[in-house]
């Protein structure tokens, strides 16, 4: 019994223990988590971890899939653009997925590889929500990161955990 009501305070005082952390320290710690975890749980435990999730989402670890998530569709039909018709249909113009990302800034680039590199599992997921109206960014955006058919095996391996949950 006695053990039981020592680990019950252990539990009960473990957030106050982690909010006396110093920020840095939290931003840190939020960063090792799942990026689910640090979207939702992290910002629970209190207003000092709700600083760091947010820190860690948008300047940490996970800035570059917070990025993709927040911008990444606009920058490429920002790009596509002038290769689309009002109808969403390509046009016959560019015929290569080269041709049709050929405006897309070499930022952007990096940031989208960066992304895959990071978390590819999350990334699909973002990219299952993109698709929603067309599928042209989705394509786009994986024949951006994964030009090769090598790549074929790392996408395969991300659905895996996207239809997992």
């Amino acid at each position: 019994m006695a053990a039981l009501r020592a680990h019950k305070s252990s539990q009960e005082s473990s957030p106050s223990r982690f909010v006396a952390l110093p920020q840095e320290l939290q931003i840190r710690c939020v960063e090792f988590l799942a990026l689910g975890d640090a979207a939702s749980l992290a910002k629970q435990l209190s207003k000092g971890t709700r600083t760091a999730a947010r820190r860690a989402l948008t300047r940490g670890r996970w800035r570059p899939v917070c990025e993709v998530a927040r911008n990444g569709k606009a920058t490429i039909e920002g790009v596509m653009g002038s290769y689309m018709t009002d109808n969403g249909t390509p046009l016959g113009r560019a015929r290569t997925w080269q041709e049709r990302l050929a405006g897309l800034s070499d930022a952007s680039r990096a940031l989208f590889r960066e992304a895959w590199a990071l978390e590819p599992a999350e990334v699909l997921f973002i990219l299952l929500l993109w698709t929603r109206d067309s599928y042209h960014e989705a394509y786009l955006f994986l024949c951006l990161v994964e030009p090769s058919t090598d790549g074929l095996r790392r996408i395969l391996a991300a659905c895996e955990y996207s239809h997992r949950e």
